[in-house]
């Protein structure tokens, strides 16, 4: 089978020397202890350029300083502006401000991603989704009290879980009533 795929498991690796200009202090994956990362696959099959993106990618459970660091960046990415519902056109669009955070969340959680993800040069917004999905469902596991089962049934984490290609998502459809819902992408 042929992929068109934009590199062949090459990836990146955020390091001291080749971090983003505005985190200098981006830890690379040598200095994150193993239990606080999760490596997962991923593949998705984009509508706008019909290639395939494939390849692994790392993040990091955020130390409180990375989680100060992303507010910055957020509102950095914002022209220092928030979005507000209540006081609509003051501020930036909704879809900016939640694109925006992810976006600042992924600049600071990633540790390792392939070649490919370079968010100045994708065109598809799903990937940035899928990928922020997938950091996200690993950082809610801190929160969930011990014993607690995750979607997959089971406790922990699940670093065999990639895109759903059936549901476009990483993750399952669940079905709540009688009606198909996705999980949210909103941070």
């Amino acid at each position: 089978m042929i992929h068109n795929s934009p590199n062949d498991g090459q990836f990146r690796q955020v390091s001291a020397q080749n971090a983003p200009p505005s985190h200098p202090q981006t830890a690379g994956l040598d200095s994150v202890p193993t239990n606080l990362t999760h490596t997962w696959n991923f593949k998705y099959q984009s509508p706008f350029d019909n290639k395939t993106y494939e390849g692994q990618f790392t993040c990091k459970k955020l130390s409180v300083m990375q989680l100060s660091r992303l507010g910055v960046r957020k509102t950095q990415l914002n022209g220092g502006f928030h979005y507000d519902e209540e006081h609509p056109g003051q501020g930036v669009e909704e879809h900016i401000d939640s694109m925006n955070s992810m976006v600042a969340h992924l600049e600071v959680a990633l540790i390792q991603y392939p070649l490919w993800f370079n968010l100045d040069e994708l065109i598809d917004p799903m990937i940035l989704q899928l990928v922020y999905r997938e950091v996200h469902k690993f950082e809610d596991n801190f929160f969930r009290p011990k014993g607690q089962y995750t979607e997959s049934g089971r406790s922990g984490q699940d670093d065999s879980v990639g895109t759903d290609q059936k549901s476009g998502a990483a993750g399952s459809i669940t079905t709540v009533g009688r009606e198909e819902v996705q999980p949210s992408v909103d941070p």
